[in-house]
């Protein structure tokens, strides 16, 4: 991050979150998931070649998207199969 830059970069909270929607969209819709994926490493990439953040600061915020991402997808599909045996066994 810029040394003139605020403290708790919002963009940096942006790709996090651009990582936590396309790795969910990935776990429910493949094609739109990676086009989603896609996207998101462009944003990264402009970021990093813009000077705005550094690599690091870029890789932790995906890696925490991703991870949330995809424990959220595991939870959906969690609920969904209780929710499908609750169905069938009444």
């Amino acid at each position: 991050m810029r040394p003139d830059a605020p403290v708790g970069s919002r963009p940096a909270i942006v790709l996090a979150s651009g990582g936590l929607d396309s790795t969910t969209c990935l776990a429910i819709a493949r094609a739109d998931g990676f086009a989603a994926l896609a996207f998101a490493f462009v944003v990264s990439i402009s970021r990093i070649y813009l000077g705005a953040h550094f690599p690091s600061d870029v890789l932790v915020g995906a890696l925490i998207g991703f991870v949330i991402g995809i424990a959220g997808a595991k939870g959906f599909e969690l609920y969904e199969r209780r929710a499908s045996e609750r169905a069938s066994s009444t």
